[in-house]
C-alpha cells in the first residue's frame, strides 16, 4: 500500500490501510504498535520510516 501511496505520513496511514482492509490491526500480527508494525516493514526491506521535524511525524518511503 506504501508503494502505492509514495512518500507518505504515517499519521492517517493505518486509517487508510484499513479502510482497503477492513479489519486490519497490527495487535492481531503481535506487535504492540502502528510504529513498531511500520519499524519491522522497515527491517524487511519493505519501507523507510525516518522522524520528520519539518512535519513533526514519522514519514515512510517505499523501497
Amino acid at each position: 500500500m506504501v508503494a502505492e501511496l509514495g512518500d507518505t505520513g504515517m499519521s492517517g496511514l493505518k486509517n487508510r490501510l484499513q479502510r482497503r482492509q477492513p479489519g486490519f490491526s497490527e495487535k492481531k500480527l503481535g506487535y504492540g504498535s502502528f510504529l513498531q508494525f511500520c519499524k519491522a516493514a522497515q527491517e524487511q526491506g519493505r519501507v523507510d520510516v525516518e522522524w520528520s521535524e519539518t512535519n513533526d511525524e514519522y514519514r515512510l518511503t517505499p523501497l
